[in-house]
Order: C-alpha cells, then sequence, then structure tokens
C-alpha cells in the first residue's frame, strides 16, 4: 500500500474510534466518518466495504494503543522495581501508584469505554479468532502490571486484568446525550468511583 493511500486509511480508522467514543457506533453515518477523516466517501467504502471490516480495523487500532500503553507502564515499574533496593518503600509504592493511575486514566483517555462494543457487539463469544488472540494478549499484559501493584497492596487481589478491563469500559461508556449535558464530566466521575472500589477494604 502506498504511503499516501496508507494514511488515507489510518485517517478513517482513527476517526471513526475518535467519533465512537461520544456515540454508539451504529448511529454515526460513514458519510460523516469519512468527511471528518478528510476523505471521499469511495475512499472509505475501497478500504471498508462495510461495518464488520471497519469495526475489526478499530479494534485493531485500540489494541494496538492499548498494548502500547500497557508495555510502557510494566517497564516503568520493572525499572522502579530493580531501582527499589537504593530507595525508601514509600516512595516505590507512591511511584507505582503514580504509574497505574496513569495508566488506567490513560486507557480512559485512549476510549476503552467504545472498546468492548466493538469488540464484541453481542458477546465476547463474537470475536474474530484474531482479535481474541490479541484481546487476550493485552488482559495478559495487564495482568503482568497487576502482579507489581497487588504486592504493594494498592489494588484488592480479587480483582484481575478482564475484570477491570470491563468495569473500567463500562464505567467510562459515553453516556445518552441527555445524561452528559445534565452532568458534563460524569464520566469522569464514574471513572473515579469505580478506581477507589479497586482499593482494598481496610
Amino acid at each position: 500500500m502506498r504511503a499516501d493511500a496508507r494514511r488515507r486509511r489510518d485517517a478513517i480508522i482513527s476517526t471513526a474510534c475518535s467519533l465512537a467514543r461520544t456515540r454508539h457506533e451504529d448511529a454515526i453515518p460513514l458519510e460523516e466518518i469519512a468527511q471528518e477523516a478528510g476523505v471521499g466517501i469511495a475512499t472509505l467504502y475501497r478500504n471498508f466495504p462495510d461495518r464488520l471490516s471497519l469495526r475489526q480495523a478499530c479494534a485493531e487500532f485500540l489494541i494496538h494503543k492499548a498494548t502500547t500503553l500497557l508495555e510502557v507502564a510494566d517497564h516503568a515499574i520493572t525499572i522502579l522495581e530493580e531501582e527499589h533496593q537504593h530507595g525508601a518503600p514509600s516512595a516505590f509504592s507512591l511511584h507505582i501508584e503514580k504509574i497505574w493511575d496513569q495508566l488506567m486514566w490513560d486507557l480512559v483517555e485512549l476510549g476503552l469505554g467504545t472498546l468492548m462494543p466493538i469488540f464484541a457487539p453481542n458477546d465476547i463469544a463474537s470475536m474474530s479468532p484474531d482479535i481474541r488472540e490479541k484481546f487476550d494478549h493485552v488482559i495478559g499484559l495487564l495482568d503482568n502490571v497487576l502482579t507489581h501493584v497487588h504486592r504493594i497492596g494498592l489494588i484488592d487481589r480479587q480483582f484481575d486484568g478482564i475484570t477491570i478491563v470491563i468495569g473500567l469500559s463500562t464505567a467510562s461508556r459515553p453516556q445518552v446525550p441527555g445524561l452528559s449535558s445534565l452532568v458534563p464530566d460524569l464520566e469522569k466521575q464514574m471513572v473515579r468511583i469505580f478506581l477507589r472500589g479497586l482499593r482494598p477494604v481496610s
């Protein structure tokens, strides 16, 4: 694929994912996606002949972004643990907590609330084998990060990667317009409530 064709394809995917953050995917006309991406509708259909193919591309795009975020967080925590012998335990825990909180909000900003509906509109079993394999890889990476977070007692050990992904996705899912207008920052409030609920009960 030529570089200019790749840029147009990437613009369509990025635009579709961005629009899906605020509205249900089926409520977004393909013509609007094409217009916002700066391409003609014919170009969109050449790349994605139907919604299913665009949905699959969005899923792969979001999985790739989530994978990068998780790998960066895991690497940062690993470095901290290697340096931990020379630092105070309290400072170490605070650094881990900062990395964890940043990771959670980065996933929300990425659009985690739209991930599950795009991956599996009806149920988890409807994922394609390729997407399911990549999704399981993301969950595995999150479980790796949780191993470190559980160790310092930041998150209750009953919560695993899949629980957190589904919970965070539910908390950050776009609300109906009427609710959003009444409480403009409702998504952030719901995410904060969810994240507090992950902490161990003292």
